[in-house]
């Protein structure tokens, strides 16, 4: 048996073993419970690391985009850098060539106004002398002339006449390369505009023994607001070519109605005439300056080859279009179309037919169908609802079968050049009274044949038309055939003008003007208008004058030493006196739209262009000296 000791001391070392064991496995325990901790966390760690790893791998590849990125962004920057460059170079060569435009607009603007200075010039210096050659042989024919006398004085102013249309084309056709011709859009009567250019060269027209129609289609409203007188100058130039390129036959001027929208029109201007035609191969070169068909036509008829140029240049500055078509040997037809406007409905027209020939009847007696056709037209759109027209033959038919419209019709109007019988004759005969019908009787006659023909048939008419028949004067002579004349001369304006009128004469006229030339050639035209007039030859002399005596009206020539006459118009307006608000007319021989404006801004109450007409010259006297007296009567 072992001895106690030994006992207690294996049971102690048991005991130690047996905790030591339990104290093993729960180290155990624990270290598996740790060492499982350890790989959760390794487990942890190496997800955290790949995930450290996956969000490198990102940064890396966003590295490489941004470096990338910033390699791109360096050369857009180098390329930015170089377009800036560029364009600092393109802003100097743009600085450069805007300083270099500069320069040439103003060197430009001033080789434009050197130019027209110049027009305005050479204006000056060619209508100057023209004035005294035209004024001259004007007064001179007014004389007491035998025939070869005369017919030098025409050849003259024939001559004078034509250099003067010269001196207006190269003129007109300067300033609108210029750029100076401006358009001043005012109220007017197309009737009226047609009238006058009608009346311009009904002359002509008659040399050549030509018709010359005017017909304004009854659709077109006469009152209009448009640059009249440069309709009037294109319709001018146009029928004076169709006057010169037509040997036999007729001009007709058309006017239509294109288009309308409310108080907007299209307006169609056109002359047709009979004449030699333009061949189609020199039809392209119409519009060209200095050109015409070709060499023959310049030698033979004569012209700059300018007036088609400044037509078409004139038409698309007031937005129109122009336009021909021409067949050789038969004729041509030139038109334009223009944007016009109508007036206010209170507008009125500067004639109008009076009421009491509304329901008269009217018979035309004339040969020529186009003629007759126009004139009963013109009666219609006038107001006039009873006509019959008819030729010679016709009406001898219905004499002799006694139609019932011949003993109604109450004026007849008979062409002094029928056909078959003498005009002067027949309208003789009508008058004196045919089976007991005696109306009214108006002959038509050519344009300056009227003295003659009044010669021939006496006084056994009312009255004698000429052809081309104006629309005024025919409304005027047949009021003064039918309606009572005193009453006639309130309704309708007088066609004698203002030339009839004598209760101005002795008014008292002061003219300024430095040209002796001018000054003789205007004291002559106004002493023939029985005028008392004083003549000083600069604006300093005129405000002499005007302190020292009374006028009733001054010429003021623009152009003058010492003071010219806008300044000493402006002088005269300034002035603390009824001196002040005396009538001045300007005379001018510049053309340009700029001394209309200079006119009118020193207080011009008129202007004339030189040469100066004696009935413009008259009508404009007329007109002041009656606005005045009219003044007068109001206070």
């Amino acid at each position: 048996m072992l001895p106690p000791i030994i006992i207690t001391v294996w049971l102690t070392l048991t005991f130690i073993g047996i905790a030591l064991f339990i104290r093993k496995g729960t180290l155990i325990k624990s270290l598996a419970s740790l060492l499982e901790m350890q790989s959760t966390q390794v487990d942890l760690l190496k997800e955290s690391h790949r995930s450290q790893l996956e969000q490198l791998e990102q940064l890396q590849t966003k590295l490489d985009e941004t470096r990338l990125e910033k390699a791109c962004l360096e050369s857009h920057l180098e390329s930015l850098r170089l377009r800036l460059g560029q364009q600092n170079q393109m802003r100097r060569s743009m600085m450069n060539i805007l300083n270099d435009a500069e320069l040439a607009r103003k060197e430009a603007e001033s080789h434009s106004k050197a130019k027209g200075e110049f027009l305005a010039n050479m204006s000056h210096e060619i209508r100057t002398p023209l004035n005294g050659i035209i004024g001259m042989n004007q007064l001179l024919r007014s004389t007491d002339l035998n025939e070869e006398q005369r017919d030098f004085v025409d050849t003259g102013l024939s001559a004078a006449d034509t250099l003067l249309g010269i001196v207006n084309d190269i003129l007109d056709f300067s300033k609108l390369e210029a750029g100076a011709v401006a358009l001043d859009y005012h109220d007017f009567d197309l009737l009226k505009l047609i009238d006058e250019v009608v009346a311009t060269l009904s002359g002509k027209a008659v040399e050549k023994g030509l018709e010359l129609n005017a017909d304004v289609d009854v659709n077109v409203p006469t009152l209009l607001i448009g640059d009249s007188f440069r309709i009037k100058q294109i319709l001018l130039n146009m029928t004076n070519n169709a006057i010169r390129f037509t040997e036999r036959g007729e001009v007709t001027i058309k006017i239509e109605l294109v288009a309308r929208e409310k108080e907007d029109l299209v307006v169609k201007f056109a002359v047709n005439d009979t004449g030699i035609g333009i061949p189609t191969d020199k039809q392209n070169s119409l519009f060209k300056p200095f050109s015409q068909a070709d060499g023959s036509t310049t030698r033979k008829y004569g012209g700059t080859g300018l007036g088609l140029v400044i037509a078409k240049n004139l038409t698309e500055a007031m937005s129109g279009e122009i336009f021909f078509r021409s067949t050789p040997g038969i004729g041509s037809t030139f038109w334009f179309e223009l944007p016009l406007s109508k007036q206010s409905k209170g507008s009125k027209m500067s004639f109008q037919m009076p009421k009491e020939l509304f329901d008269v009847r009217f018979l035309i007696v004339d040969d020529k169908i186009r003629r007759r056709r126009t004139l009963g037209s013109h009666l219609q759109e006038w107001g006039c609802r009873k006509i019959e027209e008819m030729g010679c033959k016709e009406f001898e038919a219905a004499k002799q079968y006694n139609k019932g419209f011949l003993v109604r019709a109450e004026i007849v109007i008979v062409d002094s050049e029928l056909k078959d019988k003498s005009g002067a004759l027949l309208a003789k005969k009508i008058n004196e009274g045919i089976e007991g019908w005696r109306p009214k009787v108006l002959a038509m006659c050519r344009w300056g044949e009227d003295s003659n023909w009044r010669k021939q048939i006496g006084k056994t008419i009312e009255g004698v038309l000429t052809t081309p028949i104006r629309q005024q004067s025919l409304i005027g002579r047949l009021a003064e055939v039918y309606v009572n004349q005193a009453e006639n001369a309130k309704k309708v304006p007088s066609t004698k003008g203002p030339q009839d009128t004598g209760h101005f004469e002795g008014s008292r006229i002061l003219v300024v003007e430095d040209n002796k030339v001018n000054q003789k050639v205007v004291q002559k035209l106004l002493h023939r208008m029985k005028f008392e007039v004083t003549c000083v030859a600069d604006g300093l002399q005129a405000l002499h004058a005007l302190a020292e005596a009374e006028y009733d009206l001054v010429l003021m020539d623009y152009q003058m030493p010492v003071m010219n006459g806008l300044v000493a118009t402006e002088q005269i307006r300034k002035l603390d006196s009824p001196i002040a608000q005396i009538p001045i007319i300007g005379l001018t021989a510049n053309t340009m739209q700029s001394d209309k404006e200079k006119a009118i801004a020193a207080g011009m109450n008129d202007y004339l262009f030189k040469p100066v007409s004696f009935a413009e010259l008259r009508a404009s006297i007329h007109a002041l000296l009656k606005s005045c007296q009219d003044e007068l009567l109001q206070i």
